[in-house]
């Protein structure tokens, strides 16, 4: 809601996006993501029928954002009601809000939940059984920005003056995400729909996404950052990927790594060991600094015929490798690999 220089209140702008978005739609789906108005149950109420009329294809419930009341918490000080992640994290304050939301519309209704207080798969339970069609998990955390350390009183942003805890997003989130979304599929089972956020910019990120229990992938940071139109190309690759792994649709793709997915405690492990490819490995020597590591060391050879200047290569003595496979992650020319007898635990 808006209002002028005047303090006149201005047609609400979100509502006349909504309108105006349904000249423009085609095939797609345009749907809201509301909180309420004056923070009581009639408010959720009031703007998702106010949605609704407006054209909406389905209303989503943010119980995520933690700059809202929850930012408040985080600073020891007192609140006098429940919003945002502070909301979604609450079976109680969820399940009232959706079972009177669903009473007063006909849309669909997505509930945007926080893992915020490590409860997201509960609450999403509790939602599914006040009514909700779906939830979407997960948009953001609240966290402390990069500091200025020449100015560390100063605010980070651009267009704020003080520093303050705030919503951080971006790749960084994904494996979070799958988490998130893994966590609500294996608690609420196959049947219901899961809207997955969190880090999703490239086209594997959607697949995965899915493979973890989402129906739907949701974005926004990469959006901001390139636009809309990279969309083509990432869902011409996912088309390419499921055509060449006879995947008929999306959702066959649905929960493949949910069953796969082992406990610590019943994981299997390898007892091999690594060894070198020494017709490529370069003498980098990336691989000596591995803090726990003390079976590489470096030898005389030729190692790759192109890149390596320094005569010498890298040699892992089997009798002292415990097979944790850092020196995999460390290489950047895949010189670590598995011969006849010779495996890394995790390659």
């Amino acid at each position: 809601w808006t209002t002028s220089r005047t303090g006149k209140l201005r047609e609400p702008t979100a509502l006349r996006l909504a309108e105006g978005g349904r000249k423009f739609i085609k095939v797609t789906k345009h749907y809201s993501n509301i909180t309420y108005e004056n923070e009581d149950i009639e408010g959720w109420v009031k703007m998702a029928k106010a949605f609704e009329n407006a054209g909406i294809d389905a209303n989503e419930l943010n119980m995520c954002c933690p700059n809202m009341s929850f930012n408040v918490e985080t600073t020891g000080e007192k609140i006098a009601k429940c919003t945002g992640a502070s909301m979604g994290m609450r079976e109680d304050l969820v399940s009232a809000v959706v079972r009177a939301v669903k009473a007063e519309t006909k849309v669909p209704l997505c509930v945007k939940l926080t893992p915020e207080g490590g409860r997201i798969a509960a609450v999403a339970r509790a939602a599914y059984e006040a009514g909700a069609d779906m939830v979407a998990c997960v948009g953001n955390r609240l966290g402390i920005p990069p500091i200025d350390l020449e100015d560390p009183t100063g605010s980070p942003f651009h267009n704020q003056e003080d520093p303050s805890i705030t919503c951080l997003s971006g790749p960084w989130l994904k494996p979070l995400g799958l988490r998130d979304v893994f966590e609500v599929r294996k608690l609420v089972g196959p049947h219901q729909s899961i809207i997955g956020y969190g880090g999703m910019s490239r086209w594997n990120d959607y697949i995965e996404m899915s493979m973890m229990g989402a129906d739907l992938i949701g974005m926004c940071t990469e959006t901001m950052i390139r636009g809309y139109n990279f969309l083509y190309k990432e869902m011409a690759r996912v088309k390419k990927y499921m055509e060449d792994h006879k995947y008929a649709t999306f959702k066959s793709m649905r929960d493949t790594m949910v069953p796969e997915m082992k406990t610590a405690q019943t994981l299997r492990l390898g007892t091999a060991v690594a060894k070198v490819k020494t017709d490529t490995c370069t003498g980098c020597d990336l691989c000596i600094p591995i803090g726990h590591c003390y079976a590489i060391t470096m030898v005389p050879g030729v190692g790759h015929p192109q890149k390596n200047r320094v005569g010498k290569v890298a040699l892992v003595d089997p009798y002292k490798c415990t097979a944790c496979s850092t020196c995999f992650d460390v290489c950047p020319f895949d010189c670590f690999g598995s011969f006849p007898g010779y495996f890394c635990c995790f390659f």
